[in-house]
């Protein structure tokens, strides 16, 4: 069972339940898109960036994945971070299901569903992960990565200098005070690497179920590295550039919900 199509089923399903409520979300999310405001401006759950450090027990040492090692790997930057860090198996194999719940909970924070779901399905609801079986286009690897080339047009499971460097030419000083890049950078990076997909791989394939897996890993991405509602630069130089957690690093304090995810991402997919 592909991920994407369980993503979509889910928010299918949420949307559902929620009714009156999401469809006032998404027409907030218009009004405040259409006047340029940032996304603090929004209706998500208020989030001041509060850290855990009194708390949080800090991954281990950094050992990535090289040809000497011979570790396996995904196409997303989270779970390699857990595994070069040794927050779950650090060869990539034989990853428990359970063990990567757990770690998702504690270096991400978020809720128990969104862990089980996420590593239930990664596993194919085998109970067990490999790294490397994420890799299989379509899964979840897809076309349009913030960071990663499409499959067409070179190596869609490692991180592309070129990507990484276009993130990083959106950093500014923002208003809160921190250097990165706001939910409306995201936003407008989302649309551009559409563009530029579009542009380039005459292969491109992009059904709306990979685009709303692809809003939902930048939605992960905003929520869990956002700090005051901006990604930090270290964020995007660190744990998307090199599958490193940052000097100082601490997830949030507020959990993530499976609604503020859902939500989020359906505003990303809404305005890209």
């Amino acid at each position: 069972m592909k991920v994407h199509f369980i993503l979509a089923a889910v928010c299918v399903q949420f949307v559902v339940y929620t009714g009156d409520a999401f469809r006032g979300f998404s027409v907030h999310l218009n009004k405040k898109g259409a006047s340029g405001n940032t996304h603090e401006a929004t209706e998500l759950p208020e989030r001041d960036g509060s850290l855990l450090k009194g708390e949080y027990k800090a991954a281990g040492e950094w050992i990535p994945a090289t040809q000497e090692n011979g570790y396996e790997r995904s196409p997303c930057p989270a779970l390699n971070t857990l595994a070069n860090h040794g927050a779950i198996n650090r060869d990539g194999r034989g990853i428990k299901v359970e063990d990567l719940e757990g770690a998702l909970k504690a270096h991400y924070s978020v809720s128990a569903n969104i862990a089980t779901f996420l590593s239930n399905a990664g596993s194919h609801f085998t109970g067990v992960i490999d790294l490397s079986s994420l890799q299989e286009h379509g899964f979840i690897e897809h076309d349009v990565s913030l960071v990663h080339e499409d499959v067409a047009l070179g190596n869609s499971t490692t991180v592309s200098p070129r990507l990484i460097q276009q993130l990083l030419s959106k950093v500014h000083d923002t208003k809160t005070g921190i250097k990165g890049i706001t939910y409306n950078d995201l936003v407008q990076f989302r649309k551009e690497r559409y563009q530029d997909s579009k542009a380039k791989n005459q292969a491109l394939t992009f059904s709306t179920q990979e685009k709303f897996t692809a809003s939902a890993e930048a939605a992960l991405l905003y929520l869990v590295m956002g700090r005051n509602d901006v990604i930090p630069e270290a964020a995007i130089a660190s744990w998307l550039g090199e599958e490193k957690f940052f000097e100082g690093y601490a997830p949030r304090k507020q959990e993530i919900s499976f609604f503020e995810l859902l939500t989020t991402a359906a505003g990303i997919q809404w305005r890209t």
